[in-house]
């Protein structure tokens, strides 16, 4: 509920939100809300907030969030992105061992397998990842407005409301996905191997979704490293099932699937158990049960208005990329095998760029949580250009590498490494935007206006950089893998420059405007209404 405040006119020291803000953190969501930098309320409501803040004292602790500075800054890049990193890299490799475990079946196995993580990806795994990058927001503005109980609340809601509009939902496509397959593909078998794939996998994905939403819940608190720990420790567990369950139980491509799983599931339960004896100051995050009991069905609305956008988001992008990995098909198999080696190494080093995103946005979450001004704030983002800049130069020269070592040590087709030779230069300049582009991504997702990546994502992506892609790969030009990576590359480009001019022109704004909290208009009402109702 809203505390009284003085009404006044924002400046560049004002506040980011009202530190009393019981509904949303932060900046409103959608493109017509402007920012405030003070709210009105009840003097009733603001003398009953305080009241029962006293009697909780979960509420009376005040996180201490480190002004902006050049030292600070890099203190907590560097102690956030390595773990992050890492963590990334394991994620990934999880899904590698499957690859390969495959690569020693039949082909058909293999094109199941290649065929059921596409599509686990896909209509799963990107709308679960895409609906976390909710709490990327409100845990780490709640954090910072030292709400403490709020940031468990909110990974308690957005878990159970994943299950209910996604989870349940994608698993019965999963269920009945034979048939769909079959409709699609022409081969039988291979429908029956990706449906296969699809079911075990089925099984993990509770615990994939509570995972990833704990993780959140810890980087919200500045801790990354417990995602790390856990991964590490269920790796031997995950390749112990992988071997005993596809070789030894001769289970093959649904033995790969089903440990995949099972790891997924063992995750949560040793995250845990991580929290509880590993990181126990992270429990004062957690609510109260009579707490969770009366507040876990309030809320869900702000958690999809981010949802959703970042669902969107994500989904645009790997859509997109499979699209135009498809249309390679078209040109040869050996521009396929190309297209593969080159797609492979470009996701491996994006992680390295997506770890210092999580880092930025976790970041100004906390400084918009925490009522830090403006100013300070726009210091940290024009900083971060600098930080994602580098990182793709980075990550291009480190591409660079990994691709001269894939053609000399793995590719043995002089086809496919004369191919991968002459997209190299085109690929090398796709990862650099790639990294560029994750700066206002971090940003947007900072404030809560994932709808500004959403719509410029979306848009570039499919009036632009696919058509392009398809026409400077198979049209008259004839230049293959190559037209691919320029329609890309330049497409991230023009994302990273529209996204962030839509950014600045809405923290603009901030001058103009009232505040519209992380709810939105909507949410702001209701809770003004129930401001009014407890005053009289």
């Amino acid at each position: 509920m809203s505390a009284a405040t003085t009404n006044e006119r924002a400046t560049e020291t004002t506040a980011l939100l009202s530190p009393d803000d019981d509904y949303g953190y932060g900046y409103g969501y959608g493109s017509d809300t402007t920012i405030a930098g003070s709210l009105s309320g009840n003097n009733s409501s603001a003398s009953s907030a305080s009241s029962e803040e006293e009697e909780n004292p979960k509420t009376t602790k005040k996180t201490h969030i480190r002004n902006v500075s050049l030292h600070t800054e890099i203190s907590i890049l560097l102690k956030s992105s390595g773990p992050l990193v890492l963590t990334y890299f394991l994620q990934y490799f999880y899904q590698v061992i499957i690859i390969i475990v495959a690569a020693q079946l039949s082909t058909e196995e293999i094109a199941g397998v290649s065929l059921g993580i596409t599509t686990a990806n896909i209509t799963g795994f990107a709308v679960f990842e895409g609906m976390a990058t909710a709490l990327d927001t409100l845990c780490s503005q709640a954090y910072g407005s030292s709400k403490f109980s709020e940031v468990g609340l909110y990974t308690i809601r957005a878990t159970i409301l994943v299950h209910v509009v996604a989870v349940v939902p994608i698993g019965g496509l999963w269920m009945c996905s034979g048939p769909i397959i079959r409709w699609i593909v022409p081969s039988t078998t291979l429908a029956m191997h990706a449906s296969g794939f699809l079911r075990y996998t089925l099984l993990g994905v509770p615990g994939f979704v509570t995972f990833e939403n704990g993780k959140r819940f810890l980087q919200a608190q500045g801790d990354f490293t417990g995602g790390l720990v856990i991964l590490l420790a269920c790796l031997p567990v995950n390749l112990g099932l992988t071997y005993g369950l596809v070789y030894r139980a001769d289970m093959r491509v649904a033995g790969a699937a089903l440990s995949a799983a099972l790891t997924n599931v063992l995750r949560p339960v040793l995250l845990g158990l991580y929290v509880r004896f590993g990181n126990p100051a992270t429990m004062k995050c957690w609510p109260e049960r009579s707490e969770i009991r009366k507040e876990w069905r309030r809320k869900w609305n702000v958690i999809l208005r981010l949802a959703v956008p970042g669902t969107l988001m994500t989904l645009s992008e790997w859509m997109c990329f499979e699209i135009l990995t498809f249309c390679t098909a078209y040109v040869s198999d050996a521009a396929l095998a190309g297209q593969t080696f080159l797609g492979t190494i470009a996701t491996l080093v994006w992680h390295i760029a997506f770890s210092a995103s999580v880092a930025c946005s976790t970041r100004i979450g906390q400084l918009v949580g925490a009522g830090k001004n403006l100013s300070e704030t726009k210091k940290l983002i024009k900083w971060y250009a600098g930080v994602f800049a580098i990182a793709g130069l980075f990550d291009a020269c480190l591409g660079i590498i990994l691709i001269h070592l894939t053609i000399t040590y793995l590719i043995h087709d002089p086809a496919v490494a004369s191919i991968v030779r002459a997209a190299l230069p085109y690929a090398a300049m796709f990862m650099i935007f790639d990294s560029t582009a994750n700066w206002p991504h971090s940003v947007g997702r900072g404030f809560g206006w994932q709808d500004i990546g959403a719509w410029c994502t979306m848009t570039i992506n499919y009036l632009y950089a696919v058509p392009l892609a398809i026409f400077l790969e198979l049209g008259p030009l004839k230049m293959g893998i190559s037209g691919l990576w320029i329609g890309l590359g330049s497409a991230l480009f023009f994302t990273t420059v529209v996204e962030a001019c839509a950014i600045w022109r809405r923290l603009a704004r901030r001058m103009d405007g009232r505040v519209a909290r992380a709810g939105g208009d909507e949410g702001e009402e209701e809770e003004e209404e129930e401001g009014e109702g407890h005053g009289s």
